[in-house]
């Protein structure tokens, strides 16, 4: 292969390589988490994430589930989905079957519902 095709499709390949949502949006979201009273715990995916009022990043990739929870009240479970967005078709015109499969294995084509939790505790 003579050094000019090799470096045209090194340029194509770079330019390719990552997928339009991957850039555009990255592999996490930032979902808010509010609670009345707040300075609740909030747990993800079995993880102690911080204290109410929050803003956690989290992987576009899966679902997560978890609670929120303060000594005195009744905790409160809850579930984020992922849902796909339309960086598919980003990926279509513009990044190829690499960019959709980028995008598609790092998650960054989907979007986490709900972006913001608020929950009222109960006592108990």
């Amino acid at each position: 292969m003579n050094p000019r095709t090799l470096t045209l499709l090194v340029a194509v390949l770079a330019t390719t390589a990552g997928g339009c949502a991957t850039i555009s949006k990255g592999t996490t979201q930032s979902i808010s988490f509010n609670s009345s009273p707040s300075g609740a715990t909030v747990v993800v995916n079995g993880s102690v994430r911080g204290q109410t009022p929050t803003v956690i990043a989290l992987a576009r990739s899966r679902d997560h589930s978890g609670q929120v929870y303060m000594p005195g009240y009744q905790p409160v479970a809850f579930r984020i989905t992922r849902r796909p967005t339309n960086a598919i078709f980003g990926n279509i015109l513009i990044g190829g079957l690499i960019g959709a499969a980028v995008d598609g294995a790092s998650g960054a084509n989907n979007d986490l519902s709900p972006e913001s939790i608020t929950i009222t505790l109960l006592r108990e």
